[in-house]
């Protein structure tokens, strides 16, 4: 099944006020940070020996005038990389996410550093709310999984299988004070009448003779 797209989505520096929180494990991304670290060392070595040999090169003619001038741009270019490699390094190496129940909302969010990538949920429209056994982990680790629209979605990494019910507890309580009409309403909408009928003139009835 494909993956589930939140009903809202927004980026913010500062994470939702209110609700009930749920504690969710922390994400094991500290391999990502190291690679792109170290490819931030290296594109940052490589720029920094053209800058030096820039430095000590001297302006005879106009080749080498116009040899620096492609050097610099050259330069300048590379550096955007080596700027991009060191802000994903940061960014992976205080990586977390965060989870909550506000009113009616799921609210689920990961954080890049300062950023947070706030992804609601409506808690009517969730379906089959579960538990799935978590690969390459020990047998006591579950992942928590639910239907949402078209797709499916999950929340949080892997984790043990108490905690992980307590959070489907809280989660399964706050979804049942959502109004059942609202529950109804989006689970199934009221077909819309056809063209067909509506089009149609009124049937017209003949008076007896």
């Amino acid at each position: 099944m494909r993956k589930a797209r939140p009903e809202r989505f927004g980026i913010s520096l500062r994470d939702e006020k209110g609700g009930t929180p749920l504690p969710l494990p922390p994400r094991r991304m500290w391999p990502v940070g190291i690679f792109f670290g170290v490819a931030f060392v290296i594109f940052a070595a490589i720029a920094w020996s053209q800058i030096s040999s820039m430095r000590g090169h001297e302006i005879r003619s106009v080749f080498d005038l116009a040899f620096i001038l492609f050097q610099g741009f050259w330069v300048l270019g590379w550096s955007v990389g080596v700027f991009f490699l060191g802000a994903m390094t940061v960014l992976f190496f205080f990586y977390g996410e965060s989870a909550q129940v506000a009113g009616e909302r799921l609210i689920y969010t990961p954080r890049l550093g300062p950023l947070r990538l706030r992804c609601e949920y409506d808690l009517a429209k969730i379906r089959n709310l579960r538990l799935e056994v978590a690969e390459r982990h020990p047998k006591e680790t579950v992942r928590i999984s639910f239907d949402y629209g078209n797709g499916s979605s999950g929340l949080g990494d892997a984790m043990d299988r108490a905690e992980a019910e307590k959070l489907i507890a809280v989660i399964r309580d706050a979804a049942a004070r959502v109004p059942r009409v609202a529950a109804d309403e989006t689970a199934a909408p009221s077909p819309a009448p056809s063209r067909a009928r509506a089009a149609a003139p009124p049937e017209r009835r003949e008076p007896p003779p």
